[in-house]
This record gives structure tokens, sequence and C-alpha cells, in this order.
């Protein structure tokens, strides 16, 4: 047998280009420069660009604060002007002494308009005004207009001009003219304040210019350098704003500007960038010297590391040279407390292991001789037995396969890829209209959807791996498969599928069998059967209930009607009343089993609850309300069809009859013959008009047992209280149907769960009691539970949910649970068909107050709740 060759084969070693050590010590370097130049870069990005953001908003504080003096002091002279007009009008001898006191006056002037009569006053060295003889008419007055008409009211037309021409000085001359009386009057002040200002900023440096371009309160050479950058700045239309601009002599500058239009003014602060980053560059040196310093260190530290892993690895190097020449009891020996030393010791153990084996290879190669020489014997007669077991097979598969393409079952086998094998059965090809061998099971069953495929790969890699027992995983996977979308539909299927393990020898899955059983007929009897139930039991509680049923169908129409009123012309609606009338249909067609309108009116409801919780525009919902009243409205027709079918053609008039007994007919003849109108009238009204209450609250008795089943409760029939007592239906119809909410709310809030009420001691099965009675010319209805009662804390987080600003703490706790009674207010944390969607108890307390009724409440909690509820009985 060759030998192996190894990399120091014929005890010559290789060289290495690039040694650990160096990938090391490289590596470490390589890493801490990225990161040190990383943190650098970016950390000095964010520095700068903060430092802008401050340099800029400092330059249009500055540009801002100079602005507001400078108009300040314009308005100033301006106004002052205009009082020395009026002074020298009024009393022109005491004009001379209010301006003598002025400090900052250069000359003042009054002349006639065309400039026949003057008097200018001019100060001189020693501060005393003397008078000189000039024209200052706005034609021939040589000073260089600046800031232009500022305004004109009342006959005066007011000029302001800035110069340094005539007087040496910074100066502003304000003009008034007054057309009626062919006056002007003007003043000339210094701006030697306003210019210190704009002069000794140790920060910016300011510059004020008019849109002209022309430089006032700086020389000339002050603003040189700014020309390259002004121009750009008057053409642009912003009122302020910042930019970075280059100046002539090369120089980078952050400038900021305002301009005042009002005073044909600009201020422009500027600094060089190379002032506002000082201190930034400061830093920066300072972090690259220590970035430098680091490396050095790291570069110190990495030769260290490379040099205590290297020098192990030499060694372990060494025991292999000493393994290949045969010298298996020389031992390495590896000093590191690390990794490295236990795989020096692995080595020494692997070349103490390696001779042994050596030494027992002799022994094993006669054995294996041995083992050859049978199992040449062995061949010889190989092939003829590999011939007669392929003759006993192929006759067993033929009798399995005759045998399983006679059933009526689907079978067909997959492995591990989800790919079917050849063995399938015949029912395969007519459940599922395909032929598997060759296919997917996917595509067999018809699962085409990506996200469907792979979770199905995913099920079926668990039940090949059995990291969880065969019998759990496989309720994971698909366990029937339907096609169509209900039992109506002409190619409706319904497919069963169960799965079996077929193991290999060593008790591995190797495939899988799916077996497909056509359900199809079952299940459509099953749906035929739950609809003729549903019906039936519809039927049952519209016989049994028909005087409240007829009341509902009543209040259905008006409800209709009242729908349809909500839709203004132009679209707009009242969402809360659409909502309370479409959730009263959906409670009243549920307690007589017309699921489908029930359906229809939930449905309805629900697109206006996400309609309102959304904040779209309700207008444009408008048509499709309209259209979902039309639908509703053609579905209630049919469905009042079939009341005819079951009450017969005359069932609408029978709805306006009451059935009285003979005997009551009879006693009302003899009381007609002996009785007075008066009396007659009364007789009529309690026996005619007036039925029992409980005519009008039998059917709740059913509703609260139904949902008691839907929601797995215990509670006992309802007890009913003076349930004879008559009333009058008609005033009461809209109050009687809207109670059904109530009781809804006590199965599903009121009323716990019997572990519940078994662990607080209560009687297993929950009690509804429902009392009626005659009060002060006041019918008061009693509902009281024995449940779990209203938690008040409960209502005031959710009111604070609502409204996190409100103030609920303070508000007893027998006075906060009246909050249940609030438009869209619930407790429930998720709407479910029975209740949780706050309009119910809204609905009851707009009746009781349209009937001009009280409610009271108590409630106390995991003992009960009673609501009492009182309106006139006229």
């Amino acid at each position: 047998m060759p030998r192996k060759k190894y990399l120091w084969g014929k005890m010559e070693t290789k060289k290495v280009r690039f040694s650990l050590k160096l990938k090391i010590l490289l590596s470490i370097v390589a890493l801490l420069f990225l990161a040190i130049w990383t943190n650098l870069y970016f950390a000095t990005d964010i520095f700068l660009k903060d430092k802008t953001s401050y340099i800029y908003e400092t330059g249009l504080n500055r540009s801002q604060q100079l602005t507001s003096k400078l108009t300040s002091k314009i308005n100033d002279y301006i106004n002052k002007t205009v009082l020395y007009s009026l002074v020298n009008k009024v009393a022109p001898a005491k004009l001379a002494t209010i301006i003598d006191s002025e400090k900052d006056l250069l000359f003042y002037a009054v002349s006639s308009l065309d400039g026949k009569t003057n008097e200018i006053f001019l100060k001189n060295k020693s501060d005393e005004f003397k008078k000189i003889t000039s024209k200052i008419d706005g034609a021939n007055f040589t000073f260089e207009k600046v800031f232009g008409l500022y305004r004109k009211d009342q006959g005066q037309e007011i000029q302001v001009y800035s110069t340094t021409n005539k007087f040496k000085v910074p100066s502003l001359v304000a003009f008034v003219k007054n057309e009626g009386a062919n006056e002007l009057y003007a003043i000339g002040l210094s701006l030697h304040l306003i210019k210190s200002e704009f002069k000794t900023d140790n920060i910016f440096h300011n510059i004020l210019i008019d849109n002209d371009g022309n430089s006032f309160l700086n020389d000339v050479s002050d603003i040189e350098d700014a020309k390259s950058y002004i121009n750009e700045i008057l053409e642009n239309p912003i009122s302020k704003g910042t930019r970075e601009v280059k100046s002539r002599i090369g120089k980078d500058l952050l400038i900021s500007f305002i301009k005042y239009e009002d005073f044909n003014i600009n201020v422009i602060s500027g600094i060089t960038k190379k002032r506002a980053f000082l201190v930034a560059q400061k830093l920066l040196e300072k972090a690259v010297i220590f970035g430098v310093g680091l490396m050095a260190l790291s570069i110190i530290l990495g030769t260290l590391l490379s040099f205590s892993i290297t020098k192990p690895i030499s060694s372990l190097l060494e025991g292999t040279r000493n393994v290949a020449k045969g010298m298996f009891d020389k031992k390495i020996e590896v000093k590191t407390k690390d990794e490295l030393f236990i795989l020096g010791d692995s080595f020494n153990y692997m070349s103490s292991e390696i001779q042994s084996l050596l030494e027992s290879k002799e022994v094993i190669i006669e054995e294996l001789r041995v083992a050859q020489a049978k199992l040449e014997d062995y061949s010889k007669n190989l092939e003829k037995m590999v011939e007669q077991r392929t003759i006993e097979l192929k006759r067993a598969n033929d009798f399995m396969a005759a045998m399983v393409d006679s059933l009526d079952q689907g079978l067909m086998v997959f492995d591990k890829n989800n790919m079917c094998n050849e063995r399938y059965t015949k029912a395969c090809e007519d459940i599922f209209g395909i032929i598997p061998a060759g296919k997917s099971v996917t595509s067999v069953l018809g699962i085409d959807q990506e996200k469907d495929i792979s979770a199905f790969n995913s099920w079926s890699s668990i039940l090949f791996s059995e990291k969880i027992p065969f019998n759990s995983s496989v309720q994971l996977g698909p366990q029937n498969k339907v096609f169509g979308e209900n039992v109506d539909d002409e190619g409706f299927k319904f497919i069963e599928l169960e799965y079996f393990p077929m193991r290999n020898d060593d008790g591995a899955i190797g495939n899988i069998v799916a077996v497909a059983t056509d359900k199809t007929e079952e299940v459509k009897a099953r749906e035929q059967f739950k609809e003729k139930e549903a019906y039936v039991s519809m039927i049952l509680k519209m016989i049994n209930n028909k005087r409240q049923f007829f009341s509902f169908l009543e209040e259905v129409d008006s409800s209709i009607k009242l729908l349809e009123k909500v839709i203004k012309d132009d679209g707009e609606f009242e969402i809360s009343q659409a909502l309370i009338y479409f959730h009263s249909l959906n409670g009243g067609f549920g307690l007589y089993s017309v699921f489908n309108l029930q359906q229809l009116a939930r449905t309805y409801e629900q697109e206006l609850v996400e309609l309102k919780e959304s904040g779209r525009d309700i207008s444009s919902y408008g048509p499709q309300l309209r259209s979902n009243i039309d639908h509703f409205k053609n579905e209630y027709s049919l469905f009042l069809n079939e009341c005819s079918r079951i009450f017969g053609d005359n069932y609408q008039e029978s709805k306006n009859s009451i059935e009285i007994p003979k005997s009551t007919i009879e006693d009302l003849y003899q009381r007609a013959i002996f009785a007075n109108d008066k009396e007659m009238v009364e007789f009529c009204y309690e026996n005619f008009v007036k039925e029992p209450v409980l005519s009008q609250f039998k059917g709740y008795a059913e509703l609260i047992q139904n949902l008691a089943t839907t929601l797995n409760k215990n509670i006992k029939p309802v007890d009913f209280k003076n349930s004879e007592l008559r009333v009058d239906v008609a005033k009461n119809k809209e109050l009687f149907s809207v109670m059904v909410h109530l009781f809804r709310n006590c199965v599903d809030h009121g009323i716990e769960h019997q572990s519940e009420r078994v662990d607080l001691g209560k009687d297993p099965a929950g009690l509804i009691s429902v009392a009626f009675q005659e009060n002060d010319n006041m019918l008061e209805i009693i509902v009281q539970d024995d449940g779990g009662g209203i938690d008040p804390q409960k209502i005031r987080d959710k009111l604070y949910s609502l409204n996190p600003d409100g103030s609920y703490d303070d508000i007893p706790d027998e006075k906060i649970i009246y909050h249940i009674f609030d438009p869209m207010f619930s407790t429930a944390e998720e709407v479910t068909s029975v209740s949780g969607r706050g309009v119910g108890m809204s609905a009851i307390k707009d009746v009781i107050d349209k009937r001009g009724g009280k409610i009271y409440m108590k409630s106390i909690v995991n003992r009960g709740t009673t609501f009492r509820f009182s309106v006139p009985l006229t």
C-alpha cells in the first residue's frame, strides 16, 4: 500500500511565505488602524458640522442684533425730525433750546420748499451751532440718498440719507417735507455709536451696505476683499441666511446676512474658517498623536502575543516530524496553560495509541486474510441467492399491488425529499386528478403558495428527523385537503389525510405513506344537517316568541328608515347613530338565529368601527353606506317572504292583532252593556292594549342559555318576578328590544366561569333575575346578576387610556361605574361576536333618556350588579 506524502516528506520542510506570527501582528495593526481612522473621521465630521451650525447661528444673531440697533436709531432720528418740525411750527423760539440738548446732532435746517428762504445751523468744534447759508431742497442738497422714501403720511414726506462727504463724520440726514405749509425740515445726526458696534466685534467682521453695494460705516479697504461675494448675496431673494464663500485672497469664510428691505440696508457678519475651527484643529492633532501612540503600544503587545502562540506550535511541528520518522517515544512539552497545552497532551496520547495500533496490526492483517477467503466462497453462491429472492419479492409485490389498487382509498409513498415514488393506488388519480409517481407531494395535494410549500417542507423535515415523536408531529401537518370554497360548489371535494411511517432496518423512517380518503359526501350531509337544524331553530324561536318577534320586525322597519335618514345629500352622516342601528340589528337577528342577516349587520357594523378608528374622511364612505343599506333591505325583504311561508300570507296583519281569551271577550260584552264609556275605555286599554310583560322578555331566557353554552358558562334559568304585570308594549317597544344588550353583557362580563365561582365560594351556576313593578306611575325593570361585579379601578384605567389628561381619581366608586353607559366605552380587551364594541349600553341610555326615565345602578366586586331602569307608564 503506497505511503502518503506529508508536508515534511523525506524529512524536508517547505518554507512558509508569511509566518503566523507576522499574520497576527499585521491583523492587530490593521484592525486598530481601521478603528482609529474610522473614529477620527466620524468624530471630526460630526464636530465640524456642529461647530459650523453654531457659527452660523451666532453670526445670524449678531447680524440681527446690529440690524435692530441700526433701525432703532434710524426710527429715533426720524421721530426727532418730525418732532422738531412740529416744535418749529408751534413754538419756533423753543427749537434752538431743544436742539442744543442733542449731543449727536451735527446740523439742523428750516427752509421753504423752493429754497428761497432757509436757515441752516452747523455745529462747530465747540459744539455750538453756527448759521450758514445753503440750499437744502430735495433736488440741490448734496447728500447721497441711501435709504429712500421711508413713509409718507399726513401731508409729510420723510426721507433719510447717509453721508460722510460734507461733515467728515458718518451721519444720517432726515427730511420732513410739509407740502401744505411749503416747508422743509432737516437734521443731521452722528452714527459714531453704530459704527462702534460694527467695528468693535471681537469675533465677526461686520459690513453695512445698501442694495447697490455701497458701504456705510466702513472704509473702502474693509470691504474690498468682500466684493467677491457681496453681489451674490444682494442678488439672492431670501431675506436672511448663511453660507460658506471664498474671498478674493483665497480665504474660506463662514458668513451670515440679514436684509432689511424697509431701509434698503444689508448687514453681513463673517469669520474665516481657520479662525472658527482653530480649536477643532488642535483637538484633531492631539487625537492623531494619541492614535499613533496607541498603535505603537499595540505592535509591542501583538509581538508578545504572537510569540506565545507560535512557540507551542513549533513544538507540535517538531513532534509530527518525530512521529513521521517512527520515533513514538519522544514527547513534546507545551508550557502554556491554555488550549495549546491540551493539544500537546492529546498529541502525546495519539502518538502512544499509534504505537499500540502498529504493534497489533499483524494480528488484524491475519484476521482479514481469513475473512477474505470466506467472502470469496460466499460470493460464488450470492448470484443464485439474489435471483431466487428477486422472484419471490416480485410475486409478493404483484399480489400487494392488486390488493391495494382494489381499495377506494388513495395511497402514495414519499421520501424525505417530499418526492412520490412509483408505488401508489389507482384511487389517487381519481381523488387528486394527477399521477403521483415522480412528483412532489405538495403538487399532488395542490399546495402552490410559496409560504405553504415552505411550511410543508419544514413539517416533513420534523417527521423524518423524529425530533418530536411521530404520532405527535404528524398532527402538525395538513389533515385534509379541500377543493372549492364551500359545499355548494360544483367541484367541491373534502379529502381526509393520514400518514404512516415506513422504517428501515435500523429503525429510522425511510419513507412515509400518505392515505387519502374521500369524505365529500359525508361533509355535505353534515353541512346540510346543520343548515336544517339552524333553520328549524330559527322557526321555533319565532313561533314561540311570536309577539316579541313581530315587535322586533317593526323595530327593524324603523331602524332601516332611520338608517336611510342618517345619510345626508352631501354624503355626510352621523357615524355613531349608524353604529347603534347596525349593532341593534346584529343583536336582534342573533336572538332569533337569523344568521344571514345577523352576519350582514355585523359586517357593516365592523366597517363603521374601522372607519371611525382610522380617522379617514367619513363623507367619502357615504355612497358605500347607502349601498350597504340597500343590500340589507333586499336581504330583509327576502326574509319577510320566508316569514310569509312560516306564518301565512296574512301575517303582516296579524302583527297588529292580539289573541284574547273567549272569557275576556264575554266579560267585555257584559261590561259594554252595563258600564259607562269611561269604564269601557279603561277596560279595553287594560285588556286589549296592555300585555303581560313576560311576553316581551320570554325570548331573553333562551338567549341567556344559548350564550352561556357558547361561552362555556353555567347559568340557571332566569328568575322572573311579577312577570304577569301588564304594560303598554307600544310605548315601551324600543326599550324592550334594546334590553338584549344588557343580557348579553350580564352573561359575557357579569357571570364568571364555573371554576372562578367555586374558588370564590359561590354556587357553580350563576343566576340572573328580572323583576317588574309599578311605582308612582313609573314602570321599573330591575335586572340583577350574582357575577363578578363592575371593578371601579378598571373603569378609571380605561378612562385614562382614552383621555390621559382627565381627572377621575376623585370621582366616587358608586358614580364612576356609570361610565359604562358612555358611547363607545368598553373594558373588554378584544371585540367578540357577543360584546366589546361599547355600543350596546349607550343604546340603552339613549332610549331611557328619550323616554324621560332614569337609571340606577349598584355593583359590588365579586358579588354582583343590580340595574334599575325607570320610565313613565304614560
